[in-house]
């Protein structure tokens, strides 16, 4: 963390293990973010106040933590990118919202402002599209097919980057990459 003032980045913790997908609890007061280790993928949750890190009960095998706006539920995603998750903060009971669309993954995750629906990509899979999952009864409705867009180049090698955001009205959004990419070879003659 750093001061919005500046200064020195403070590291959250101490662990030398990859840490995916912070997000804000909307009080501001607490960070939920993804432990991926070797046989260790689980939330954790740094308390701003406090400076604890504690692990998300029941998040084991879960990654991508998202909060909801009204700040009653985190959506997560299973390690193997096939089941979502939310976690009630109240009852700190987990239930199972959506399973894959096979043969699918699920990608990255977006809350609706009014906390109702949760939207992802699955640009990673063969069944590309950009869904809306209502959650008071899992409704799952494909919003967009996204079978010929040619989608940003994976950082690490892989097969494209998946991200999905809310425009105005709710309508989502998605990187496209429209660049070209090409090999030159020039000859030098010099006198």
């Amino acid at each position: 963390m750093i001061s919005k003032d500046g200064g020195s980045p403070q590291a959250l913790t101490s662990e030398n293990v990859q840490q995916t997908d912070p997000a804000w609890s909307p009080d501001g007061n607490t960070l939920a973010f993804g432990h991926i280790a070797p046989q260790h993928v689980f939330i954790e949750l740094f308390n701003l106040k406090t400076r604890d890190v504690s692990r998300l009960p029941g998040s084991q095998g879960s990654f991508g933590s998202r909060w909801s706006p009204d700040g009653r539920y985190i959506a997560a995603i299973t390690a193997a990118a096939d089941h979502l998750m939310l976690y009630d903060v109240k009852s700190q009971q987990w239930r199972e919202v959506a399973t894959s669309l096979t043969p699918t993954f699920f990608g990255y995750l977006t809350r609706s402002p009014d906390s109702e629906s949760l939207y992802f990509d699955t640009l990673l899979a063969n069944n590309n599209g950009c869904y809306r999952l209502r959650i008071r009864d899992s409704k799952l409705e494909k919003l967009v097919d996204l079978k010929k867009i040619h989608v940003f180049p994976d950082p690490c090698g892989g097969t494209g980057s998946s991200w999905v955001g809310l425009g105005p009205g709710e309508a989502p959004l998605v990187p496209r990459d429209i660049s070209t990419q090409e090999i030159h070879a020039f000859d030098l003659l010099l006198p």
